[in-house]
């Protein structure tokens, strides 16, 4: 009960203020995928870095970016999973933990196979992150 009373006064200040100082893990932030990602099984072998820019449009992170790198591909079901680690606001950064959901909110963003063994994500798909940790935000990076 304690915990429900403290998410609802969370929540009655963010829509109060209209951005909040503190996310809170499970926080579902919405976002964009700025970069196409294309990916083969010869480069996902060999552990190479593939850099993905995410931007957020979430109000409480809207402008916001993330450049983090694919984790791993898993060719099966065509998903690709982000570990975001880091996010870029205006003048500062933050490091969080969460992980990257697709529009289906499943983890990982549904790629679309382009031959047997290369895979794309195009820019401008939607994703979701998750935060699995909070994030307090500092004011003077806030978007008003």
């Amino acid at each position: 009960m304690k915990r429900r009373v403290i998410l609802y006064v969370i929540l009655l200040i963010t829509s109060i203020s209209g951005y909040a100082d503190l996310l809170i893990a499970g926080q579902n932030i919405s976002g964009v995928l700025i970069t196409q990602v294309t990916l083969n099984q010869d480069a996902c072998s060999k552990d190479e870095a593939v850099p993905v820019l995410i931007r957020y449009t979430n109000k409480d992170l809207e402008g916001c970016v993330s450049g983090v790198d694919v984790s791993r591909v898993d060719w099966q079901t065509q998903r690709v999973y982000i570990n975001p680690n880091k996010i870029s606001c205006d003048n500062a950064e933050y490091q969080i933990k969460g992980y990257i959901v697709g529009s289906d909110n499943k983890a990982g963003v549904k790629g679309k196979l382009l031959q047997p063994n290369e895979m794309t994500i195009n820019a401008g798909t939607k994703i979701n992150l998750i935060l699995t940790e909070q994030l307090k935000l500092k004011n003077s990076d806030k978007h008003q």
